[in-house]
């Protein structure tokens, strides 16, 4: 009694494809997974059992899938006795990843958060940096995104740089160099002084001074009353003459 050949299993067999669903695969190559004596014994693919019991319609060692994913099933000859056994795997085919990275907001105050998110491919891996620095992955989640919130206290550049499909034991499938950026700067908070005449006398008039961030708008009350603005100009400067008073009055910066 003669031993069958052996036909080992194997894991899926995945790739990368721009054309949705349709991936070309070298079967050659995974001839050896199966036996790893190809001299001899023969190793066929086909579409079906029944072919492969029947040794009929041998696949080509290039194969482009037919279905996503296709069942292929390999059978081992023993090129003296003609004994065989048959094995089965997968072929599974992944669109080529794609990610990009925005940013809740291109300006923010200082002290104020932002928020990173990366958007692509579900599943993907992502590569990216925060202003040239270390190189940092994430995954991109099932519903397609990846986020963060950030506070950046300089002007902040978020750099993707690659976007790769890993297999169920993290071996890259298929990989994809990036450029895509966002930069995010930082205002710092603006500020505000006021001063002015303290004493007059009964019926003159007295004179209000703002300063601080050039261009700010600035926010005041007279006597705890409703809010006011003023605009300092591109010198940080501005004055306000109040009417004529006749008594007591409080200037406040809000």
């Amino acid at each position: 009694i003669t031993t069958p050949p052996t036909a080992n299993s194997i894991p899926d067999q995945l790739t990368c494809s721009s054309t949705p669903n349709v991936g070309i695969f070298d079967l050659d190559v995974i001839s050896p997974l199966i036996n790893a004596n190809t001299t001899a014994n023969t190793i066929t693919f086909h579409n079906s059992l029944a072919e492969a019991f029947d040794n009929t319609n041998p696949l080509p060692n290039i194969y482009a899938n037919i279905s996503n994913p296709e069942t292929i099933f390999v059978r081992v000859t023993d090129n003296v006795s003609g004994c065989n056994s048959i094995t089965q795997f997968n072929l599974v085919v992944s669109t080529i990843p794609v990610a990009a990275v925005s940013v809740s907001s291109n300006t923010i105050c200082e002290g104020s958060a932002v928020t990173v998110t990366f958007t692509g491919t579900p599943n993907a891996v992502i590569n990216y940096n925060i202003n040239g620095g270390t190189t940092q992955t994430a995954t991109i989640g099932a519903s397609g995104t990846f986020s963060f919130n950030d506070s950046p206290t300089i002007a902040t550049t978020y750099n993707l740089t690659n976007v790769k499909m890993n297999d169920s034991g993290g071996n890259t499938i298929c990989t994809s160099p990036l450029n895509d950026s966002e930069t995010v700067s930082v205002v710092s908070l603006p500020t505000a002084t006021i001063s002015g005449t303290a004493n007059i006398c009964s019926g003159s008039t007295a004179t209000i001074d703002f300063s601080g961030t050039p261009n700010a708008t600035v926010t005041y009350t007279i006597n705890s009353g409703p809010n006011q603005t003023i605009n300092l100009d591109g010198a940080g400067l501005a004055i306000l003459v109040s009417p004529a008073l006749t008594a007591n009055t409080t200037y406040a910066l809000v």
